[in-house]
């Protein structure tokens, strides 16, 4: 085996993506943008990963690499290896994870802080009411980056959803994303007080958004047809911003847009309103 250190241009990249002849893998599309958003902020590094040829000069590893260096039209420094063998045993390696990451960096309760991190980027991009996430819009770089910068905030809101019967996670995304988006000092008490009344439902009246929220969170933990996870997150959202905003509940439901012309059959969620 030969090795060497290559900074690849992209019209270099387009030469060895040539040799890609005998790859049974497709191209991952995320996987690509993802590369491609790495490549032009600058994020990619020089780390010892390899972009492999076997002894016939055929690309056997590298090829996500290869065009995301072509479509960022930033060029790729690299290690680069020659007659390899041994196809078969590539790729067994496992990747380290976001939260696996954190928790390195010294951050408390990093798989919860990790999703947190996630959901409440998902939400800034306009993902909530979206059954998908689209989570490959992010890359790990930035997940982190974001994670470290308000570790403070969101350990305090992860630490305040202790006990509600409900996922810390989402929770955590929306007291995260309503206590930034409204500018009254008493944000904290909403929050301290939404999850007091989620864990014991004391001192509520019948008009309570959280009352009914509540309600949903009790009675779907013994149905036999659970709500979903989408669904849940649209009625903790719309129960939070009553909430805020002080609206009478007499009924917690989603509106709904359709179904209409274009959509005939799904139908859009609508929460935030």
């Amino acid at each position: 085996m030969i090795t060497r250190v290559e900074t690849i241009s992209p019209e270099r990249a387009e030469e060895y993506l040539k040799q890609n002849t005998g790859n049974f893998r497709s191209i991952d599309n995320s996987r690509l943008d993802r590369y491609v958003k790495e490549m032009k902020s600058g994020n990619w590094k020089l780390t010892g990963d390899t972009i492999k040829f076997d002894s016939d000069g055929m690309l056997v590893d590298g090829q996500h690499r290869l065009v995301a260096c072509v479509m960022s039209k930033c060029s790729l420094t690299t290690v680069v290896a020659e007659n390899c063998q041994g196809m078969e045993y590539m790729d067994r390696g496992k990747p380290r994870t976001v939260s696996q990451w954190l928790k390195h960096l010294g951050i408390k309760n990093a798989a919860n802080i990790a999703s947190i991190s996630k959901s409440v980027l998902c939400h800034d991009a306009g993902l909530w009411k979206h059954r998908s996430w689209g989570m490959n819009m992010y890359t790990d770089s930035e997940q982190i980056a974001f994670a470290v910068e308000h570790n403070k905030r969101l350990q305090d809101v992860y630490n305040m959803t202790y006990g509600c019967n409900v996922s810390r996670t989402l929770l955590g995304t929306i007291f995260f994303v309503g206590s930034l988006n409204h500018d009254s000092p008493n944000d904290s008490d909403t929050l301290v007080w939404y999850c007091n009344a989620l864990r014991d439902g004391s001192n509520l009246s019948e008009r309570d958004p959280v009352l009914h929220f509540r309600n949903r969170i009790i009675s779907n933990s013994s149905a036999i047809n659970k709500v979903t996870n989408f669904m849940m997150r649209q009625l903790c959202t719309l129960s939070w911003n009553m909430t805020v905003k002080g609206l009478p509940c007499s009924q917690l439901s989603l509106k709904l847009t359709g179904p209409k012309a274009q959509k005939p059959i799904n139908q859009i969620l609508i929460a935030n309103d």
